[in-house]
């Protein structure tokens, strides 16, 4: 059996950080381990996330924590350092989560990105982000809410207000999301 080899190195294709942009990232645990199927797990990711929000290092918009994966849209900060670069605040998170882990739970190295330009709406993002789990099968339309999903400033989403009561999504949203993805793939 032929030893697989990462093909990552087009990841780094093109990769700038700008101060003030807006940034769709997703990094994957290391070996697509499911370690944050465990929701002390998933809190603590987002406490790391929140840390760097609330000290206005970085702007969160919308995060979702999947069993082995994370997705992340955020604005990067003005001004505040070695934190004005995407990988920087990528491998912080990183650390930062590790530092944590109990049963040594790793990241993989790189991390995809995409930078929304200026004309991209963060709905499409966030939707998408907030949808991930229930498209994934973690969670049935009508449970309520993902515990491993945070948006800081939800009523700035319009979609937000289509939810259920308990933070559920409409049924119909399965399907829509899938025309979303192939729009964008």
């Amino acid at each position: 059996m032929p030893f697989y080899s990462r093909r990552t190195s087009q990841l780094h294709v093109g990769r700038i950080s700008i101060s003030g942009a807006r940034y769709f990232v997703t990094f994957a645990t290391e070996g697509r381990r499911p370690w944050l199927n465990d929701a002390l797990c998933r809190a603590h990711m987002i406490e790391v996330l929140k840390s760097g929000h609330n000290a206005r290092r970085w702007m969160l918009l919308a995060v979702t924590c999947m069993p082995d994966h994370v997705h992340v849209l955020f604005e990067l900060g003005v001004d505040v350092g070695v934190y004005a670069n995407v990988g920087r605040c990528v491998a912080r998170w990183k650390n930062l989560s590790r530092a944590k882990a109990t049963r040594g739970d790793g990241w993989q190295r790189d991390f995809w990105e995409h930078r929304l330009r200026p004309d991209e709406m963060n709905e499409d993002y966030a939707r998408y982000i907030y949808m991930n789990p229930y498209r994934a099968g973690l969670i049935e339309c009508g449970d309520g809410g993902w515990d491993g999903t945070w948006m800081p400033e939800p009523r700035c989403f319009d979609f937000v207000e289509h939810l259920g009561p308990s933070g559920s999504p409409p049924v119909e949203w399965l399907g829509d999301l899938e025309k979303v993805a192939d729009r964008d793939s």
